[in-house]
C-alpha cells in the first residue's frame, strides 16, 4: 500500500508489488502503520495551539441546514441564488455583563441561536427565551455591539436571499438587561433591505458617543448607517 504513494509511475507500482514476499508484505504494513502511529502521536503534540472541543462537552452543536427538498419547492437554490452557499454569521460579545464571550449564530434556513457562556467552555441554548431567533427568510451575517449605549450589548441580523417582501429585512434586537430582546430595526432605522451579506457583514464602529455601521451588501453599492447620537440614526 505504501509504494502508491510513492512518485513513481504505477507500472513500476504493480512490478515491485508482484516480486514481494510474504515477509516483505508483512514488513510494509508494519511501517505503514508504524507511519500512522507517529502521524496521531504528532497531532496530540503538547505544543498545538488548539483543542476540538465536542458538542457533548460545551453543549453548542449549532448546524447550518439548508433543506434540498424546501430548496426545490421554493425554488430557491444555487441556481436562482448566485450566493446560496456563501454560509451564514457568528458574531461574539458579552451578553449579559458576566465578564464571558456569549455565541450569536445566525442561520440560513433555521431559526437564529444564541449560546450563553456559562463558563469552563459551556454553554446553555437561550435562543427561544432571548427572542432572537429571527423573522428573516435568509440570515447571513451579523455582529454584537452596544448600538444605544445603555451598557448592554445588542445584535444587528443580516438577511438576504432570493425572497420578497419584509422577509429580507435587516433586524437589530436591543438587550433589555434581563436576556431578553426586542426588534427594533425600524426604530432605529436600519431595517435595511438592500441583499445584506455576510464575512462581515456589519463593522461596528464606536468613536466617543458615536456609534455607526458600515453596512457590506451585494447587488448593489455597500452604504455606512451613521448616527450622530446613540439613540438616533
Amino acid at each position: 500500500m505504501i509504494l502508491f504513494l510513492l512518485p513513481i509511475r504505477i507500472e513500476i507500482q504493480m512490478r515491485i508489488l508482484a516480486h514481494l514476499t510474504f515477509p516483505g508484505l508483512l514488513f510494509l504494513t508494519a511501517l505503514l502503520l508504524g507511519l500512522s502511529c507517529k502521524r496521531d502521536k504528532g497531532s496530540r503534540s503538547e505544543d498545538q495551539l488548539f483543542t476540538l472541543m465536542p458538542e457533548s462537552y460545551t453543549g453548542a452543536g449549532f448546524v447550518n441546514h439548508l433543506d434540498y427538498d424546501e430548496q426545490l419547492k421554493k425554488k430557491f437554490n444555487i441556481y436562482t441564488y448566485r450566493n446560496f452557499y456563501n454560509g451564514g454569521g457568528v458574531a461574539l460579545g458579552d451578553v449579559n455583563n458576566d465578564g464571558l464571550m456569549d455565541i450569536f449564530l445566525s442561520s440560513n434556513m433555521g431559526p437564529n441561536v444564541l449560546y450563553l457562556n456559562k463558563g469552563d467552555f459551556k454553554f446553555e441554548d437561550i435562543s427561544e427565551r432571548a427572542g432572537i431567533s429571527g423573522k428573516g427568510e435568509w440570515s447571513t451575517g451579523s455582529s454584537l455591539a452596544d448600538v444605544n449605549g445603555d451598557g448592554w450589548c445588542d445584535i444587528y441580523v443580516c438577511n438576504s436571499g432570493n425572497v420578497e417582501g419584509d422577509e429580507r429585512l435587516n433586524e437589530l434586537y436591543i438587550n433589555n438587561g434581563d436576556l431578553t430582546f426586542t426588534e427594533s430595526a425600524a426604530d432605529y432605522g436600519i431595517d435595511d433591505h438592500g441583499y445584506s451579506t455576510h464575512g462581515p457583514s456589519s463593522i461596528m464602529i464606536a468613536t466617543a458617543t458615536w456609534i455607526s455601521i458600515y453596512l457590506i451588501t451585494h447587488s448593489k453599492p455597500s452604504e455606512a448607517l451613521i448616527s450622530l447620537q446613540t439613540s438616533a440614526w
